[in-house]
């Protein structure tokens, strides 16, 4: 059985790839998540609401309901949402190169 530091660092290696590309290439991105299912794989995680530009917080607040929505339901290990600030923070600490 994997320690929960390992799996959320299996996860946010998995999932950082994803906003490097689109960082990249567009500038910006909607939050997104990733999850651990409870067998282990990872899963990634988007909400949609039909606005083809909705307000970011809109994003996040429904990635956060579904988030909170998913754990009554079935078991899952470790959740991470991935953000524009978090992102930022992390390469002004130098934690992370893009």
């Amino acid at each position: 059985m994997a320690e929960p530091k390992s799996e959320v660092e299996d996860l946010m290696n998995d999932r950082l790839p994803f906003a490097r590309n689109l960082l990249e290439k567009y500038g910006e991105f909607f939050a997104y998540g990733g999850a651990i299912t409870a067998d282990g794989k990872i899963v990634s995680v988007a909400a949609y609401d039909g606005d083809e530009q909705p307000p970011s917080q809109d994003v996040i607040n429904l990635l956060k309901e579904g988030f909170r929505q998913a754990a009554k339901k079935v078991s899952i290990k470790q959740l991470h949402c991935f953000m524009m600030s978090v992102l930022f923070l992390l390469v002004q600490k130098k934690k992370l190169m893009l």
